[in-house]
Protein backbone atom coordinates (compact mmCIF):
# COMPACT_ATOMS: atom_id res chain seq x y z
CA UNK A 1 0.00 0.00 0.00
CA UNK A 2 1.38 3.48 -1.31
CA UNK A 3 0.70 6.69 0.74
CA UNK A 4 -0.49 9.50 -1.08
CA UNK A 5 0.92 12.80 -0.45
CA UNK A 6 -1.13 16.12 -0.43
CA UNK A 7 0.85 18.20 -3.62
CA UNK A 8 0.74 21.71 -1.12
CA UNK A 9 1.60 19.99 2.06
CA UNK A 10 4.59 17.77 2.79
CA UNK A 11 4.98 14.42 5.20
CA UNK A 12 4.70 16.58 8.62
CA UNK A 13 1.43 18.84 7.34
CA UNK A 14 4.04 21.84 6.95
CA UNK A 15 2.71 24.17 3.72
CA UNK A 16 5.87 23.92 1.21
CA UNK A 17 5.48 26.91 -0.88
CA UNK A 18 5.00 30.40 1.24
CA UNK A 19 2.59 32.52 -0.66
CA UNK A 20 4.15 35.89 -1.86
CA UNK A 21 2.96 39.28 -0.15
CA UNK A 22 0.87 40.97 -3.29
CA UNK A 23 1.93 44.58 -3.63
CA UNK A 24 -1.16 45.56 -2.43
CA UNK A 25 -0.48 44.16 1.03
CA UNK A 26 2.37 45.91 1.69
CA UNK A 27 0.85 48.89 0.56
CA UNK A 28 -1.91 47.92 3.53
CA UNK A 29 1.05 47.13 5.89
CA UNK A 30 2.70 50.67 5.21
CA UNK A 31 -0.60 52.05 5.74
CA UNK A 32 -1.82 50.79 8.93
CA UNK A 33 1.78 51.25 10.52
CA UNK A 34 1.63 54.97 9.47
CA UNK A 35 -2.18 55.26 11.36
CA UNK A 36 -1.13 53.17 14.36
CA UNK A 37 2.66 54.97 14.90
CA UNK A 38 0.89 58.20 16.19
CA UNK A 39 -0.79 56.18 18.92
CA UNK A 40 2.67 54.47 19.72
CA UNK A 41 3.80 57.80 20.42
CA UNK A 42 1.02 59.09 22.20
CA UNK A 43 1.66 56.08 24.93
CA UNK A 44 5.21 58.07 25.77
CA UNK A 45 4.46 61.56 25.79
CA UNK A 46 1.92 63.91 27.25
CA UNK A 47 -0.16 67.51 25.52
CA UNK A 48 -0.36 70.96 26.85
CA UNK A 49 -3.19 72.60 25.90
CA UNK A 50 -5.67 75.54 26.96
CA UNK A 51 -7.44 78.58 26.49
CA UNK A 52 -6.20 82.09 26.75
CA UNK A 53 -8.38 85.10 27.41
CA UNK A 54 -8.36 88.34 28.74
CA UNK A 55 -9.07 89.41 32.22
CA UNK A 56 -13.21 89.74 31.00
CA UNK A 57 -13.13 86.64 29.29
CA UNK A 58 -12.07 87.86 25.80
CA UNK A 59 -10.69 85.08 23.89
CA UNK A 60 -7.08 86.35 22.57
CA UNK A 61 -6.04 84.64 19.11
CA UNK A 62 -2.45 85.08 17.57
CA UNK A 63 -0.63 84.99 20.88
CA UNK A 64 2.44 83.23 21.30
CA UNK A 65 2.68 79.96 23.18
CA UNK A 66 6.25 78.77 24.45
CA UNK A 67 7.12 75.38 25.89
CA UNK A 68 10.65 75.11 27.14
CA UNK A 69 12.50 71.72 29.24
CA UNK A 70 16.16 73.25 29.66
CA UNK A 71 17.32 69.89 31.20
CA UNK A 72 15.45 67.92 28.30
CA UNK A 73 17.05 70.66 25.88
CA UNK A 74 13.11 71.11 24.08
CA UNK A 75 11.29 73.93 23.17
CA UNK A 76 8.31 74.28 21.13
CA UNK A 77 6.07 77.35 20.19
CA UNK A 78 2.58 77.61 18.69
CA UNK A 79 0.22 80.24 18.21
CA UNK A 80 -3.44 80.36 19.95
CA UNK A 81 -5.82 79.78 16.83
CA UNK A 82 -9.40 82.37 16.92
CA UNK A 83 -10.96 80.88 19.63
CA UNK A 84 -7.71 81.45 22.17
CA UNK A 85 -7.15 77.89 22.06
CA UNK A 86 -3.51 76.54 22.39
CA UNK A 87 -1.98 72.67 21.70
CA UNK A 88 1.43 71.04 22.29
CA UNK A 89 1.73 67.60 21.37
CA UNK A 90 4.05 64.91 22.16
CA UNK A 91 6.14 66.28 25.02
CA UNK A 92 7.93 63.63 26.64
CA UNK A 93 7.69 63.94 30.87
CA UNK A 94 9.73 66.78 32.61
CA UNK A 95 9.66 69.57 34.35
CA UNK A 96 8.43 72.33 32.08
CA UNK A 97 8.00 75.85 31.42
CA UNK A 98 5.15 77.51 29.50
CA UNK A 99 5.56 81.01 28.39
CA UNK A 100 2.38 82.71 27.01
CA UNK A 101 2.51 86.50 25.07
CA UNK A 102 0.92 88.81 22.98
CA UNK A 103 1.69 92.58 22.10
CA UNK A 104 -0.55 94.83 24.52
CA UNK A 105 -0.73 92.21 27.55
CA UNK A 106 2.12 91.32 30.10
CA UNK A 107 3.73 88.19 29.57
CA UNK A 108 2.45 85.43 31.87
CA UNK A 109 5.07 82.61 32.58
CA UNK A 110 4.10 79.01 34.38
CA UNK A 111 7.63 77.46 35.50
CA UNK A 112 8.48 74.13 37.40
CA UNK A 113 5.35 72.05 35.67
CA UNK A 114 5.55 68.59 35.59
CA UNK A 115 4.46 67.02 32.54
CA UNK A 116 4.01 63.15 33.06
CA UNK A 117 3.53 60.55 30.49
CA UNK A 118 0.25 60.21 28.48
CA UNK A 119 -1.48 62.81 30.15
CA UNK A 120 -3.32 65.88 28.71
CA UNK A 121 -2.64 68.76 31.38
CA UNK A 122 -4.73 72.10 30.69
CA UNK A 123 -3.70 75.18 31.10
CA UNK A 124 -6.30 78.46 30.84
CA UNK A 125 -4.49 81.40 31.42
CA UNK A 126 -5.71 85.23 31.69
CA UNK A 127 -3.67 87.76 30.33
CA UNK A 128 -3.74 91.26 32.03
CA UNK A 129 -3.13 94.45 29.70
CA UNK A 130 0.38 95.75 30.03
CA UNK A 131 3.36 96.61 28.06
CA UNK A 132 5.72 94.23 26.46
CA UNK A 133 8.55 94.68 29.60
CA UNK A 134 5.77 93.70 32.47
CA UNK A 135 5.83 90.02 33.09
CA UNK A 136 4.03 87.55 35.68
CA UNK A 137 5.68 84.46 36.61
CA UNK A 138 3.88 81.67 38.89
CA UNK A 139 5.79 79.00 40.22
CA UNK A 140 3.93 75.50 40.23
CA UNK A 141 3.80 73.53 43.69
CA UNK A 142 4.38 70.17 44.31
CA UNK A 143 1.96 68.04 42.41
CA UNK A 144 0.90 64.78 43.40
CA UNK A 145 2.64 61.77 42.18
CA UNK A 146 -0.93 60.27 41.01
CA UNK A 147 -3.38 62.40 39.06
CA UNK A 148 -7.05 60.78 38.62
CA UNK A 149 -8.21 60.32 35.51
CA UNK A 150 -11.42 62.92 35.75
CA UNK A 151 -10.32 66.38 35.54
CA UNK A 152 -9.02 68.66 38.86
CA UNK A 153 -8.87 72.03 38.46
CA UNK A 154 -6.78 74.34 40.46
CA UNK A 155 -9.12 77.63 41.08
CA UNK A 156 -6.17 80.25 41.56
CA UNK A 157 -4.00 79.25 38.33
CA UNK A 158 -6.94 78.44 36.03
CA UNK A 159 -5.14 74.80 35.35
CA UNK A 160 -6.85 71.94 34.87
CA UNK A 161 -5.06 67.86 35.14
CA UNK A 162 -7.12 65.45 32.71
Amino acid sequence: MQSTIHPRRNLLGFCQRIPKLPWHGAVLFFAVSMIAGPALLAQTTSTIEGTLTDRQGLLISGAEVTVTADTLAVSRKTITDTNGNYQITALPAGIYSLTLSHAGFSTHVLRDLEITLNRTFRFNVSLEVGTVQQRVEVYAEAQPSFLPRSSTCLSTAGITWI
